[in-house]
């Protein structure tokens, strides 16, 4: 072959991989009399593999050899007598490589490269697939000196560790890395109905259940697709930019972007009209800094750190507080173990309150104790932050094995650092802030005003709210006289 993967050679690179399957390749045979001679000769590999293993040790084991050709007529004769990628199975994989590149990133021809992935509605495989190895052979890219190789992949099952699916292209407009190993190592596995391709249709808010070991897992995406757009459209936006614009790159384009090169991330950056960052204080930013785990760096906060957590903070602050208050620390979250791309890992709690709704009442009541030391605690806690939940329904709050109730939803709580408050002592910032019911139209609504949270010391708006949205309705018994029992709190001091 006269080009530059001439000297590339056929034999094994050196890496002792009895499973790569090198030992089976035959180099393609010289065109023949009136054979149409390629460009360049190519192998066609074939893969199949259990969902699950990545490494390039398991990948080369699972890799078959099939054909190498060096003509028009050599490649039809191999690509006839082969199944369509619509009549493969599940986890198969065609790899069309130029002749000495395995079709492996460890190969020296593959290690600097890319590449571009294109996902298929189901039905087009076949058609593109043959179209994209036509132009191949056929030289029709201008490029074509530079490209390697074309792989089309089968995949009936969500496939976590798709980076297509995971958006870690995004990055850093996104959640984070640190939880990307569990799921590339073979950790974490989707289950159910999760698991299926057919589930990202119709699961809207993008909540996915799995399991981690012997750990149940929640991996779930912090907003819908159509909000995730909106956000991406105001960072275009934002940067002077059309809709559709390469993000990750815009990002630091935007006008937040241009302050934080000069100086740290600020309560002003992070304001939310309902959020960890309401009322954001300096010392909620420092503890935040402390616990973060999506840092590049340990020692160092970059630019990019800073980006992305603006961008968590305007998408959806609940896996800043689940890091910021962990439940290592007896904080009522579920365990935040870590994000990829523009998805969290969570500890999978258990049932919701709805589901024990018709549990004996002394469940109920169990339960009903539960959260009251949740108001208690969110309210008055050794470390002078208040956490006031302000959406509270049954579906927002699990409950464990132990009986331990925690909140599932943390996007809209709102948090007040009390020592900011007596540093800065605004106006009636020590007189208590009560409740009031008469305030709310709705029946069941929680009427309440975030800039009197952010700038009062004590409050009974945690006790007021699990009271009236959650103990009244969940303390109802139809078996007692008037339908219900109720707990009354007339006063909390």
């Amino acid at each position: 072959m006269n080009n530059k993967f001439d000297a590339l050679k056929l034999e094994d690179s050196g890496e002792d991989d009895e499973g790569s399957q090198i030992d089976t390749f035959r180099p393609a045979p010289k065109p023949g009399p009136g054979e149409h001679p390629l460009q360049f000769n190519y192998s066609i590999w074939f893969s199949k593999r259990t969902p699950g293993n990545k490494t390039s040790t398991t990948f080369g084991q699972h890799l078959k050899f099939v054909a190498s050709f060096a003509s028009v007529e050599q490649f039809w004769a191999v690509y006839s007598h082969l199944a369509r990628p619509s009549e493969l199975t599940g986890h198969s994989d065609y790899h069309l490589f130029k002749e000495g590149i395995r079709p492996m990133w460890e190969d020296d021809a593959n290690k600097l490269g890319g590449k571009w992935i294109i996902r298929l509605k189901k039905g087009l495989a076949s058609r593109c697939w043959e179209n994209l190895v036509l132009a191949m052979l056929g030289e029709q890219f201008v490029v074509g000196e530079e490209i390697c190789g074309a792989v089309v992949s089968v995949r009936f099952q969500t496939d976590i560790k798709d980076d297509k699916f995971l958006e870690n292209d995004f990055c850093p407009a996104c959640l984070g890395h640190s939880g990307c190993g569990l799921i590339y190592f073979d950790q974490v596995h989707l289950s159910g109905l999760s698991g299926y391709r057919v589930n990202q249709i119709f699961n809207t808010k993008n909540i996915y259940y799995g399991s981690m070991g012997d750990q149940k897992i929640v991996f779930k995406k912090l907003g819908s697709d159509t909000e995730i757009r909106e956000l991406d459209k105001k960072i275009c936006k934002e940067a002077n930019r059309p809709e559709g614009c390469d993000v990750p790159r815009v990002l630091f384009k935007t006008d937040a972007s241009i302050e934080l090169r000069k100086e740290a991330l600020q309560p002003k950056h992070l304001k939310q009209s309902v959020g960890m960052f309401t009322c954001a204080s300096y010392r909620l930013l420092d503890r935040l800094w402390t616990y973060y785990k999506e840092k590049r760096k340990e020692d160092m906060i970059m630019l990019g750190d800073k980006m992305q957590l603006w961008y968590t903070a305007n998408l959806n602050s609940e896996p800043l507080l689940l890091q910021t208050f962990p439940a290592s620390e007896r904080w009522p979250f579920p365990h935040y173990y870590g994000a990829c791309g523009r998805h969290i890992l969570v500890e999978h709690v258990g049932k919701t309150l709805e589901e024990y709704r018709n549990e004996p009442f002394h469940k109920r009541a169990g339960i009903a104790y539960e959260l009251l030391k949740i108001a208690e605690l969110l309210t008055n806690n050794n470390e002078d932050f208040a956490l006031y939940m302000t959406d509270l329904n049954w579906e927002n709050f699990g409950v464990d094995a132990a009986g331990k109730v925690r909140i599932l939803d943390a996007e809209n709580i709102i948090v007040v650092d009390k020592l900011a408050l007596e540093a800065k002592k605004p106006r009636k910032y020590d007189e208590f802030l009560q409740s009031m019911h008469h305030l709310c139209e709705d029946s069941r609504c929680l009427a309440f005003n975030a800039n009197d949270l952010c700038t009062r010391l004590h409050s009974d708006h945690n006790y007021y709210a699990v009271c009236f949205n959650l103990l009244d309705p969940l303390m109802t018994d139809p078996l007692m006289p008037g339908g219900k029992t109720k707990i009354c709190m007339k006063k909390i001091l």
